[in-house]
């Protein structure tokens, strides 16, 4: 087995979601001098190859990263990660939202480092709380999600359940849980520009 430091993995963004407690595509959002989605594909630059997850490739025109569509409309992320899985280069994939403005690629390396050849998916969390869409995803866990998008689960976390899963604490790795955070309301948006970590 090649060491978690030489294994190269592909990167994969969700950016289709409703966004309607924003009431605009959260995407395109500025932040500081990128847009919340540009900053995602920034951070996963360490990536060898980073597509994004979209429902409407309409809505994504000019981007720098391949586009894959739903083909499951409005199914959630099952539908998103599993696109994802398909088309990414290789078997092990990061799993980013596009609503993570303060994410770091330092936290995607150290998750990397942890990774090991047991994992099919390994979940950052912060304490008790999980964070699904800020995780590394194998390609083998395909036939997992393929049954629950034919069992019509919408959800992502009961493929934890069915897959060898290790969730691991951002502070265990040396990092705060604002990196996770993620902005669903124009109230948050608004705190986020105001705030310092910009």
């Amino acid at each position: 087995m090649k060491p978690t430091d030489v294994i190269e993995l592909s990167g994969g963004i969700l950016a289709g979601g409703k966004s309607s407690r924003m009431g605009t595509n959260k995407a395109y959002l500025p932040v500081g001098d990128e847009t919340f989605l540009k900053h995602t594909i920034r951070v996963l630059d360490i990536c060898t190859d980073v597509w994004i997850s979209v429902d409407d490739a309409d809505k994504y025109k000019d981007m720098p990263c391949p586009l894959v569509e739903d083909e499951k409309q409005k199914y959630g992320p099952v539908e998103g990660i599993y696109q994802l899985l398909l088309h990414v280069k290789n078997p092990v994939c990061f799993i980013l939202a596009a609503d993570m403005p303060l994410m770091e690629s330092s936290l995607l390396l150290a998750m990397k480092a942890a990774l090991t050849d047991k994992d099919d998916c390994l979940i950052i969390c912060d304490r008790d709380y999980i964070h699904p869409l800020c995780g590394i995803y194998k390609k083998r866990v395909l036939p997992a999600l393929e049954a629950m998008r034919r069992q019509g689960i919408h959800k992502i976390r009961p493929l934890f359940d069915r897959v060898k899963t290790r969730y691991i604490d951002i502070g265990d790795l040396g990092f705060s849980g604002n990196l996770l955070k993620n902005i669903n309301t124009i109230q948050e948006y608004e705190e986020l520009r105001k705030g310092p970590e910009l």
